[in-house]
């Protein structure tokens, strides 16, 4: 057992009829009071607090218990599930910090006031940002104005904040963020920091995983993808001291798949709430303040679309793979704190964000549209509160983890078939046109080998984009090389000048249906291909036309 129940003689409307240096005397690893549940039995934990002389916590309990219920009470049957399992919160979630804060004491006809070695031992004081973190509850930061707030019933004065900055012992350089270590104050760089992260008070439980993995199985039925998915998924349960440096992109037109429930209601408590923000596009895109991303582990954006893919795609990229963030909050100077945070986004449009075929950031496994009927929600949802469902999954997190490895720090996305369909939602009309070509040059000379220039495809776009005229919009030739690689063609690795070629005198380079002719450099090298066959996208003086070489 924990904890030694011992009873307040006259309760809360007589706390001075107890002798508190019975308690000091024992010196108790933890001491708590617990308050009856009404006004009165709250209200006297700041008279304990200066009566006991010690260390203390306070619980408070809220409305899911019935009014003035006490420790003798029974529990609500509302805390239990059907089979008596317990779904209520931790004790520990009512806790809060009441050790009185100030001593004291008259000198000649002054009142001075100091502050108690007990309280503070248990808050430290940040330099750079200047803020206010109690060791046990390190994941709430506190500007000056809002410390004073909150320990205010327990202080004599009201600027504690004043009182606490000027004891060097609690006094710390810088916050940090490290998910790899317990709560509490190290050094790193020469630097004392407090760590401000708080782990998921969720337990892992051995368990039936069916009802996760068949979850799994329908929102993500392609097993390669479901696979990746899992991985990351684990990585981020089981293993906190892993940053990933790719997030998870769920695209689905179907409502109703699953996406939010395993973003919201399975990887944020697992996380752990503290540690989770859900940021809206425009906290993304258009706020300048970004502490949505900071002293958290996972970020989940419901709906990352609405026609600013470009822009959210630049302002996360950071986000997901720099190793510091310089954190930006209303009333609060800036600073810098190590990045740990992973962005899981949904959308229901293929261009949520504009990505390249280079994108190293992105996992877009393939979302199935199978969308489940009321009771699979509500009997899912049943076993993950009430039936130790995050419990199992935890477990088999770590399990999982065991078994077949976790995602590497720096280790990029895995390439999908969805991924790819992204890709391509991005790409600008004139991009476009060059797919099509190519497939319809493939389709029309299957079996042939073919090659062309790049530059001679920019002109096809110009005449055909932009009826012959210039344009800003013009896509370069690296651009173009990129379409052409994504549609399984071959780019040269040296540009090239012949007339036969480039009939405008531009240098080029070869993009081909094979390696070894995209790697000629002359066009008498064209007798080693006796059926390749060179395609003049745009003939000088001429207009394209859709349907064939030009």
């Amino acid at each position: 057992m924990e904890y030694e129940h011992w009873g307040v003689i006259g309760g809360a409307l007589a706390p001075k009829r107890t002798d508190f240096t019975t308690v000091q005397a024992e010196k108790p690893l933890e001491l708590i009071y617990v308050c009856d549940n009404d006004f009165a039995g709250k209200d006297v934990l700041q008279s304990i607090s200066k009566l006991v002389n010690y260390p203390l916590k306070g619980i408070m309990f809220e409305n899911s218990f019935p009014k003035s219920w006490d420790m003798a009470d029974p529990l609500p049957r509302s805390m239990f599930s059907s089979g008596g399992r317990w779904i209520g919160k931790q004790l520990r979630s009512y806790m809060k910090p009441a050790t009185w804060a100030t001593v004291q004491r008259k000198e000649e006809r002054k009142i001075i006031t100091s502050i108690k070695k007990d309280f503070a031992e248990e808050w430290s004081h940040c330099v750079n940002p200047d803020v206010y973190v109690h060791h046990e509850w390190s994941d709430k930061i506190y500007g000056p104005d809002q410390f004073n707030d909150v320990v205010s019933p327990y202080s004599d004065v009201t600027d504690t904040a004043t009182l606490l900055r000027k004891t060097d012992a609690c006094k710390q350089a810088v916050l940090q963020y490290e998910p790899g270590l317990p709560p509490g104050v190290y050094i790193s760089n020469d630097d004392r920091f407090i760590n401000t992260h708080k782990p998921s008070n969720i337990k892992a439980e051995a368990g039936d995983v069916d009802k996760w993995t068949d979850f799994m199985k329908c929102l993500v039925p392609i097993m390669k993808d479901r696979q990746h998915l899992l991985r990351w998924c684990a990585t981020l349960i089981a293993r906190p001291e892993i940053k990933m440096h790719y997030g998870v992109l769920l695209i689905s037109e179907t409502q109703g798949v699953g996406k939010g429930t395993l973003g919201e209601r399975i990887l944020g408590p697992l996380v752990g709430v503290a540690n989770v923000s859900q940021p809206s596009e425009h906290d993304i895109v258009d706020s300048a303040f970004n502490y949505w991303s900071a002293h958290k582990r996972l970020a989940v954006v419901h709906e990352i679309y609405a026609g600013h893919s470009a822009k959210a795609y630049n302002r996360l990229k950071s986000l997901v793979t720099d190793k510091t963030i310089t954190v930006s909050k209303k009333y609060l100077a800036e600073y810098q704190i190590e990045n740990w945070l992973h962005i899981f986004a949904c959308s229901n449009s293929k261009r949520a964000l504009k990505l390249d075929d280079q994108d190293r950031r992105w996992l877009v496994p393939a979302i199935g549209d199978d969308k489940r009927n009321a009771t699979y929600w509500q009997e899912f949802n049943h076993w993950l509160t009430q039936d130790g469902g995050l419990s199992i999954i935890k477990w088999w997190a770590e399990q999982f983890i065991l078994q077949h490895g976790s995602v590497m720090p720096g280790q990029s996305a895995p390439s999908t078939v969805a991924k790819d369909e992204v890709v391509r939602e991005g790409w600008s009309p004139g991009q476009h046109w060059v797919a099509d070509f190519l497939d319809r040059m493939k389709r029309k000379y299957a079996g042939k080998k073919l090659y062309m220039t790049d530059v001679d495809l920019i002109e096809g776009i110009k005449q055909v984009m932009h009826n012959g005229r210039q344009s800003e919009f013009l896509e370069r030739t690296y651009t173009v090389q990129k379409v052409a690689k994504k549609c399984g063609w071959h780019v040269g690795r040296e540009r090239v000048y012949a007339r036969e070629w480039t009939p405008t005198s531009s240098r080029a380079r070869l993009i081909a249906s094979t390696a070894a002719l995209a790697n000629i450099t002359k066009p008498e090298q064209e007798a080693q291909f006796p059926d390749a066959k060179f395609l003049h996208v745009v003939q000088q003086g001429q207009n394209t036309e859709s349907e064939t070489e030009f």
